[in-house]
């Protein structure tokens, strides 16, 4: 992973290293790619023995944690979960149980500053009430769904927002889009007869999306914001009953809830018998929740419980209708290998985890800026891997920011990395030495 290897150069020339007290405690999903991002850690200072991983059950490759584990990294396998509730509530009993092996590591360390990595925004919102102090902290979340927990604008310690950062949302959607349709390929040859595919949600993994297959299908897309919807080349769904009445395919890419009131809808709007499939995109809860939750209802096995590995579709007729939830709702670009996509593009999402590590411990311990708060990925940072990313993608995915001027290219990553996290994500001054400054 060349990238992540330069990264690695970069910071120890300009003398960085983890503290000795430093530990890291977190949400990953447990693959090769997570080997690399322990790696570049281990080689900045940060013994593999002070970090602790939670895996997800959608995301785990057992042969990927066990390497993990042979290192020294203290790893929490997902357990099993119930089918009638959010992956949210089940993985809270996972991270409750890392957190007392991972105390017992925290004890052993004087005076520790825990550096928090999270995809989904649980590991940050729980750690206070799982860990006993003292302890410092800084976090990190890689999602923009994460910072929807109830409880995450309140912490007491600063987290850097890695999720809406510029360099992620323009160089990761070509990534996941091609490992979705490289999953999703079979279940459509499966149905030659379909027509309509819906997407709900433009944000920048739906607006790939809807690019990618606009020439492909028709297509019913509906957003709640406007401006997303204004450029479309043709008209958008009224809303989301309207986008599943039309559609053979469903993708979900907005991280929340889509079926909500989906039984109020079926009783004034009823659908014909065709089947209906959902896929979600989002690393987000359960986008179909609502839905997923009738289904089980129904078939009578909400208890049901499934492993890592065996996680299964939901299907089944509400009325006349016929749906089907792939994988039980929950991202369909995950298949439990040991590669969400090839090592050589997804790197630069572990790049990007790396430098907001780094950064957090810098906030906090160099005292530059206020502790508490949500803090946007240095910005100099961002155009230096944003060059070195676009390298790595296929050309027709290269994102056409990378073309423009050092100026121009920094109030793009400002733009982008703040219209999303509200008035209190600003920027902050240089992190990194002179290898990240705009060239």
């Amino acid at each position: 992973m060349p990238i992540l290897c330069e990264l690695v150069e970069n910071l120890r020339d300009e003398g960085f290293r983890f503290e000795p007290n430093v530990m890291l405690f977190g949400v990953q999903h447990l693959m090769d790619q997570t080997l690399g991002l322990c790696w570049a850690l281990n080689e900045l200072g940060l013994a593999f023995d002070r970090v602790a991983l939670c895996g997800k059950v959608y995301s785990y490759s057992p042969e990927a944690a066990g390497d993990l584990e042979a290192l020294g990294v203290c790893i929490q396998a997902p357990t099993s979960a119930r089918l009638g509730s959010s992956h949210s509530k089940n993985i809270v009993g996972d991270i409750r149980m890392l957190a007392e092996r991972f105390a017992v590591r925290k004890s052993q360390v004087a005076n520790p500053f825990i550096l928090v990595l999270d995809d989904g925004g649980q590991a940050l919102t729980n750690l206070l009430n799982l860990l006993p102090p003292p302890f410092q902290a800084a976090g990190v979340e890689q999602t923009a769904s994460g910072f929807w927990q109830t409880g995450i604008g309140t912490l007491p310690f600063p987290v850097v927002d890695v999720g809406s950062s510029a360099v992620k949302r323009l160089c990761e959607p070509p990534i996941v889009i091609d490992a979705v349709m490289k999953r999703a390929q079979h279940r459509l040859s499966e149905r030659p007869g379909i027509e309509t595919i819906g997407i709900v949600g433009l944000g920048y993994i739906g607006a790939a999306l809807t690019d990618f297959l606009k020439q492909r299908y028709e297509l019913s897309v509906f957003d709640n914001r406007p401006e997303a919807l204004s450029p479309l080349p043709f008209r958008p769904a009224l809303d989301c009953h309207e986008v599943i009445e039309r559609s053979d395919v469903i993708f979900g890419c907005t991280g929340f809830d889509i079926s909500r009131d989906i039984e109020a809808q079926l009783a004034s709007r009823p659908l014909d018998a065709r089947l209906r499939e959902f896929m979600s995109l989002s690393s987000g809860d359960d986008e179909f929740f609502a839905l997923r939750n009738l289904l089980i209802e129904r078939s009578g096995n909400e208890h049901d419980c499934y492993q890592a590995g065996q996680i299964p579709d939901i299907a089944g007729r509400l009325g006349e209708s016929n749906f089907r939830i792939a994988r039980n709702g929950f991202p369909i670009n995950f298949d439990n290998s040991r590669e969400s996509a090839p090592l050589e593009v997804i790197q630069g999402t572990m790049a990007a985890l790396t430098g907001a590590l780094c950064q957090s411990q810098r906030i906090l311990r160099e005292g530059r800026y206020a502790g508490a708060g949500r803090y946007v990925l240095d910005l100099g940072f961002q155009q230096w891997l944003l060059r070195k990313w676009s390298r790595v993608l296929p050309k027709s995915s290269r994102p056409r920011g990378g073309k423009r001027g050092p100026a121009a290219l920094r109030s793009l990553m400002e733009e982008v990395s703040i219209v999303r996290t509200g008035p209190e994500s600003t920027p902050i001054p240089p992190v990194f030495g002179s290898w990240a400054a705009p060239s």
